[in-house]
């Protein structure tokens, strides 16, 4: 289900059963076996369809609340084809860095220049797989492409959507290593055979494991070590979770049965399962940038529309100072709120009486939203 519900476990799966249907293996011919692979397809879409929304009816009607992800995936398609077709443009142009990316895990300028060489050479190896009759990496990758425009529009060319498709991605490159290295070879009128394809083979793979072990080793090496000294969330992501445990303890300590706190969307759940406690998340959606000085006068009118609220948690890590700065003046001039504990960044608010909005909501919205 944690597979399903996410655009990338979706969308793959569709790909793979039209990639069953109609790729047509080496040992597969003829009437019977178009039909047999047609019914595995059938399957595998089917079981994909009847998880998409048996998720979808879980959260809507046991939890009372309609799954984001599969909302959003069905409000995406509900869009025009042309709209769709021309998602496939800037997802084209950012293929390159998407590349580069699923390769080494780095982004920028440097790293979408290496993904243009990579790319070619992934599509030398599909290209080179289908004469030779593997046709099925090449259709789910292409299928997988469309069904991630269709359903995530530009966000298709996240890395992190790739990630189910990284196998054939291998498969492609180590193919065109191999491919690229044959034709080297004969240009210059040297041999080739197998012992050839096995040497080429393994200096792909050596190329992808030289890139990516150092790397892989140091950060293994450095998170076990903090995590051992119970310093885990104090380092990661520069330390964007250091208070969470310590927020959590004051929770599980100071917060009564019934007691509604109030938390950023991205801690709730982790805040929830630390503490025990039940935790409602402050809406974080309205603008463009979801951690500017705007956003937070729009989570906080959110605030103001909650007369049920007990507790609330500022928790400023990992985000932009234009939010976290307005958050706290917000909040420290609300009337009916007093600051009762601060552990660390975070700053944990109580309500004391009936909320009263602050003085400087008002100004600060003009500034805000003024160009």
């Amino acid at each position: 289900i944690g597979i399903i519900r996410r655009p990338p476990g979706r969308t793959g799966r569709g790909p793979r059963a039209g990639a069953v249907a109609i790729a047509t293996p080496p040992t597969s011919a003829g009437a019977r076996g178009a039909g047999r692979r047609v019914v595995v397809g059938g399957v595998i879409l089917g079981a994909t369809v009847a998880a998409a929304a048996g998720v979808y009816v879980v959260c809507r009607y046991l939890s009372g609340k309609p799954s984001p992800h599969v909302t959003s995936h069905l409000a995406n398609l509900g869009r025009s084809l042309g709209f769709h077709l021309w998602q496939l443009v800037p997802v084209s142009v950012k293929l390159p860095e998407t590349t580069g990316q699923l390769f080494t895990g780095l982004q920028g300028y440097w790293i979408m220049l290496l993904g243009y060489p990579l790319l070619a050479v992934i599509v030398a190896g599909m290209t080179s797989l289908w004469r030779r009759g593997v046709r099925m990496p090449a259709v789910v990758l292409v299928l997988s492409v469309l069904a991630l425009v269709l359903g995530a529009g530009v966000n298709a060319s996240k890395a992190r959507y790739f990630m189910p498709l990284e196998p054939l991605i291998a498969l492609g490159f180590i193919e065109g290593v191999v491919v690229t290295v044959q034709g080297i070879r004969r240009r210059r009128g040297l041999a080739t055979g197998p012992r050839l394809r096995a040497k080429a083979v393994i200096i792909a793979v050596a190329a992808i494991g030289a890139v990516n072990c150092p790397w892989l080793v140091r950060t293994a090496c450095y998170y076990s070590y903090q995590g051992h000294h119970g310093r885990y969330l104090d380092v990661i992501e520069h330390g964007k979770y250091a208070d969470l445990y310590a927020t959590a303890d004051y929770i599980s300590k100071n917060v009564a049965p019934g007691e509604k706190v109030h938390v950023r969307k991205d801690r709730v759940r982790m805040l929830h399962l630390l503490s025990g406690k039940v935790i409602d998340p402050l809406y974080s959606f309205g603008v463009d940038d979801p951690w500017n000085a705007a956003q937070a006068g729009v989570v906080y009118r959110d605030l103001l529309a909650r007369p049920e609220i007990d507790v609330v948690i500022d928790d400023p890590g990992g985000l932009d100072a234009r939010y976290a700065d307005r958050m706290t003046a917000l909040l420290d001039t609300t009337g009916g709120l007093r600051m009762a504990r601060q552990i660390g960044k975070t700053r944990i608010y109580r309500r004391t009486g009936a909320l009263a909005p602050s003085t400087e909501a008002a100004s600060q919205t003009t500034e805000a939203e003024d160009p």
